[in-house]
Order: C-alpha cells, then sequence, then structure tokens
C-alpha cells in the first residue's frame, strides 16, 4: 500500500481497490481534477518529475496496464501500455521515462515471473527489461527510488549470506551495491543526493553509504526502548533535505533521528490501522489511510491533522505525492 507527493509537496494521490486515483490539493483538500477511473483496481501511482502529468498501475492478477494521465485535468494521454501480467509498481526515471514493477502468476496463482520494464512514456516504445528472482514486496514507491540518480532498491523476500538487498541502476541494471542485514527489510529511503540510504528492519535502523554499502550509522532495539518509542518496525522514513536528519513513522508514532543516532518522539496521529501512508519529500507532510479508507494529512511542523479528510468506496492501495 503506498502513498504519493509531487515534487513541490503541492498535490497529493491515492490510488484505491475502488478503481479511482484521486490527486488533490495538499493545502484544501480539495480534487484538482476528475477521478481517474480505471477497469481493474489500481495498485500504484507516480507523478512525472515536473508534476504535470501521473502515471497510474492498474490490474487484476493476470492482466494489467499502465497508463499516463493529465494532473491538470483528469483526462488519459494517450493508450495504454497492457500487460499479461499485474503491474503493482510505477516510478518516472532521470530521463522522464517510466519504470514498471510486474509480476506475472501461474493458472494455480503461483508467483511465475517477476520483471522491472523501462518504456518511453510517449511512444510506449519498450526500451529494455531486467527479470528478478522472486524479491518481495514491490519496491518502485517514492521510498525506494532516487529519481535523480536513477538508483532504486530490490529487496529480497529473506535474508540471505549473499545479502538481502541490492542498490541497482534504472538504465543499465548495474547492481551499485549489497546490503546485509540479518533480518529481512520493510522499510527504507534515500538522502536527497542519493548518497545514503536508509533501511529498516523488524528491530533497527541502519543508514548505509550507497555506493559502498559501509553502515555509517545503527539505531538499536535498546535506543528505541530508551527513548519511549514503540517496538514495532518503522513502517516508512525520510531524510530531511539537508539529510541531517530523519522523519519516520512506527505505527502511531512520528519520530525523527538525528546524524548521532539521536532518538526524538516528536508526535502521536492515533492512528493505528493504517492501509498506505508516504512522507512527502521534505518531510513536511505525512499522508494516512486507514481501514476504512480515510485519507488524512498530518502537519509535522505543527503536529497535527488538518482539518479536512478525504475518503474513498474501498481500500486505499496507493497514496503518492
Amino acid at each position: 500500500n503506498r502513498v504519493a507527493f509531487s515534487q513541490d509537496e503541492s498535490l497529493v494521490a491515492t490510488a484505491s481497490q475502488d478503481r479511482t486515483v484521486q490527486i488533490r490539493n495538499v493545502e484544501t483538500g480539495e480534487l484538482a481534477c476528475q477521478e481517474l477511473q480505471h477497469a481493474m483496481p489500481v495498485w500504484g501511482c507516480a507523478f512525472e518529475n515536473d508534476g504535470t502529468r501521473i502515471a497510474t498501475a492498474s490490474g487484476s492478477g493476470l492482466t494489467g496496464q499502465l497508463q499516463i494521465w493529465s494532473t491538470q485535468t483528469g483526462e488519459r494521454l494517450g493508450d495504454p501500455i497492457k500487460f499479461a501480467a499485474n503491474p503493482f509498481s510505477v516510478t518516472w526515471t532521470p530521463n522522464n521515462n517510466l519504470a514498471v514493477y510486474t509480476m506475472g502468476f501461474g493458472s494455480a496463482g503461483f508467483t511465475v515471473a517477476e520483471q522491472l520494464s523501462i518504456y518511453d512514456p510517449n511512444t510506449r516504445q519498450l526500451l529494455h527489461s531486467m527479470p528478478f528472482d522472486m524479491m518481495g514486496e514491490p519496491t518502485l514507491d517514492s521510498n525506494f527510488v532516487h529519481k535523480k540518480s536513477g538508483l532504486f532498491l530490490q529487496v529480497q523476500p529473506e535474508a540471505t549470506d549473499k545479502g538481502n538487498a541490492r542498490i541497482l541502476h534504472f538504465d543499465s541494471g548495474e547492481v551499485i551495491s549489497t546490503l546485509r542485514q540479518a533480518q529481512p527489510i520493510i522499510g527504507a529511503t534515500f538522502n536527497h543526493d542519493g548518497t545514503r540510504i536508509a533501511t529498516a528492519t523488524q528491530d533497527q535502523i541502519v543508514v548505509w553509504n550507497t555506493a559502498t554499502a559501509e553502515q555509517l550509522l545503527v539505531v538499536t532495539p535498546e535506543q528505541f526502548k530508551e527513548a519511549g518509542i514503540d517496538s514495532n518496525p518503522a513502517i516508512l522514513m525520510r531524510f530531511s533535505p539537508d539529510s541531517k536528519s530523519i522523519t519516520a513513522i512506527k505505527r502511531d508514532q512520528v519520530f525523527s533521528i538525528d546524524q548521532q543516532g539521536e532518538l526524538s518522539f516528536v508526535n502521536q496521529t492515533g492512528v493505528i490501522d493504517l492501509s498506505a501512508a508516504a512522507i512527502s519529500p521534505c518531510a513536511t507532510w505525512i499522508a494516512i489511510a486507514d481501514g476504512e479508507a480515510n485519507l488524512r494529512l498530518w502537519d509535522v511542523r505543527a503536529g497535527r491533522f488538518e482539518p479536512f479528510s478525504m475518503k474513498h468506496s474501498a481500500t486505499v492501495a496507493s497514496i503518492n505525492f
């Protein structure tokens, strides 16, 4: 489940299993354009780097499609890209191409193929693709991708002696580095220049050098306990623009981590039943969707929710700034 903001933090998009995508003004909560209607449940969405277009990934298991829309009018822009597989997530690359993660299923429902494909959004031409071996949860949401450098994190479903995550480049498929942790990685975020990445496992947060996989900082379970922060894993993180701190959320607790690894409790949102969440690019807002498909915006600076709320008719599967 994902949430996304536009790069300037003015728009937030939510994708839902009710087959719609809503794009809203962050300040007012009003729809920025008409709802984007789909024929299948929507699993992912991503704003173009300048915010003028949005790509959506919808599918129903054995089939799916990628569609581009205008964020001003909500109109479809050209024909969709169709797949004989389910596209679960999508993002824009530094060259404004589209990267989409698809998963194919066999007749018994077993996963048979996973692939990352790069398309030209204007011609719909396939530029190249990379197969994966069972990489677990789709990882093309904004926290697992660094758009400026074209890097993304591929997470393995289980930790192994060969590592449980790799940092790769979209265009070449080159493996930049391999991260090795004792437990599976369930959350991650790159800093703004792509030189560092923070990862979260069940009980710790680690900051790494992107190129060398050197561990620069480790936040332990004991530190969380001393700071009075929930022992549940950090499901969402975001570096500040100057990379001097990380804003993170565990269940309903918002906290920050400074360069020395010191933890500071920020506030509690009161929303425990999360179906999707996202932190905006500059860590100004946290968008939270609950189990009843309500979406609310948490103002990190003020420590409160905006007075308006938004709603879908089914579970929110993706939110994007």
